[in-house]
């Protein structure tokens, strides 16, 4: 339980913080475009935009860097987290780019989808959480934890999205492909750097 909460922890924590930013500002200004749908579209993308420029790189960064900060900065007893906190930095970047879905749902009269969505997401991982637990550990605990996020809820809120604002899955792809090719190639910069400094400490 320690090292999962750890894990979770380091993973999320900048997610929480764009998430909670996100949360702040949104819901107001979405209120005040009810009525204008293609506004409501326009600051919706615009919002992915911004959100995925910072959520990316974020992300992406834990996932490549964890088993050095964890080595250098937490100590090594702390290296079975590795897999649980690379799975749970997927998760994290979902929550922040979908934080703004729900916010709009909320101010266009449709909190229930949040209650919904939320209940069928509880569902599905109490039906694989502990299973995944007994066969990998925490490993399989964050890998429950996302994948449902992933494969149950994910699809759930775009279809929602498609269906209120008219921004479906490809529309959205295109929007975050700029920041997720970027910090894709930030990730492969980093393992070569890594690579080619084998044996220096971790913390550096």
């Amino acid at each position: 339980l320690g090292l999962y909460q750890v894990a979770f922890r380091t993973a999320s924590a900048p997610a929480t913080e764009v998430t909670k930013t996100i949360s702040n500002v949104l819901f107001s200004t979405y209120a005040k475009l009810q009525g204008d749908d293609a506004a409501l579209r326009r600051t919706f993308v615009r919002t992915m935009q911004l959100v995925s420029v910072v959520s990316f790189p974020m992300a992406v960064g834990i996932v490549v860097v964890a088993p050095a900060f964890i080595e250098g900065v937490l100590g090594p007893q702390w290296l079975p987290a590795t897999g649980a906190m690379q799975l749970l930095a997927v998760y994290g970047l979902l929550v922040s780019l979908t934080a703004a879905f729900h916010q709009i749902w909320k101010a266009l009269g449709r909190p229930d989808y949040v209650t919904r969505v939320g209940t069928v997401r509880l569902v599905a991982l109490a039906l694989v959480i502990v299973p995944a637990t007994a066969a990998f550990g925490i490993t399989g605990t964050a890998a429950a934890v996302a994948g449902v996020y992933v494969f149950v809820a994910l699809p759930v809120d775009l279809f929602l999205m498609h269906r209120l604002i008219g921004v479906g899955p490809r529309r959205l792809a295109a929007e975050v492909a700029v920041p997720f090719t970027a910090s894709v190639g930030m990730a492969a910069t980093t393992l070569l750097v890594r690579a080619s400094v084998a044996g220096v400490p971790a913390v550096v």
